[in-house]
């Protein structure tokens, strides 16, 4: 029961945070909407500022543990290195999509939320060395394959590439002036160089 009580408290603030942002945020109205008394929140949280990191960590945990659930059985499924490579097309393609910017949004506002707040930027490092740690080990298969570049760090490469797509939410923001399909070649340019040498090639020859 108390479990499932700090799930509700939690899951309630959440949906505030990503509708109104963390000013939102009142411990009296968020009690009285889950239905629970105020104590409660502070015996789970301990404090406004605790229940806000603990949301915003969730929400950074859970972007990364979707994607590497959904990446890790698309990189098993491949039976090919054409397969693969035109997997890590579509998945360019499809994060750095106009329906993924609530998506790399929630990835950015979390970050710069654990500014001077230490527990929560543990707990995102955290969540990005799980995520990390598991992109590698569905990575590894591949290049044993010799589908991509042996000499390549995976752990390096896992972390960069998700990078590489959270960063598209620079020009999310509103008009900068920047074409975005062009912004996303160039992204997608730049995966493909790094996983298979593409750039070095064309330059070579």
């Amino acid at each position: 029961m108390a479990s499932s009580t700090a799930e509700l408290i939690l899951r309630h603030t959440i949906v505030a945070i990503e509708a109104q942002g963390e000013a939102s945020i009142r411990v009296k109205e968020l009690a009285d909407d889950v239905g629970v008394a105020v104590t409660s929140l502070y015996h789970f949280y301990g404090s406004r500022e605790g229940l806000i990191e603990a949301a915003q960590a969730r929400r950074y945990a859970t972007v990364l543990h979707e994607l590497a659930t959904e990446w890790k059985a698309q990189f098993a499924s491949c039976r090919t290195q054409r397969e693969f490579r035109l997997l890590i097309r579509c998945q360019m393609h499809e994060f750095m999509s106009a329906d993924q910017a609530d998506r790399r949004m929630a990835g950015l506002n979390v970050i710069g939320s654990a500014h001077g707040r230490p527990h929560l930027a543990a707990a995102i490092a955290e969540a990005q060395r799980e995520f990390v740690s598991t992109i590698t080990d569905a990575l590894t298969v591949p290049q044993h394959r010799g589908w991509i570049r042996r000499d390549l760090d995976l752990r390096a490469f896992s972390a960069w590439y998700v990078g590489q797509m959270t960063s598209r939410a620079v020009i999310d923001l509103g008009d900068t002036g920047v074409d975005t399909d062009w912004w996303s070649c160039i992204a997608t340019d730049a995966v493909m160089a790094v996983l298979f040498g593409e750039v070095a090639a064309r330059m070579a020859s």
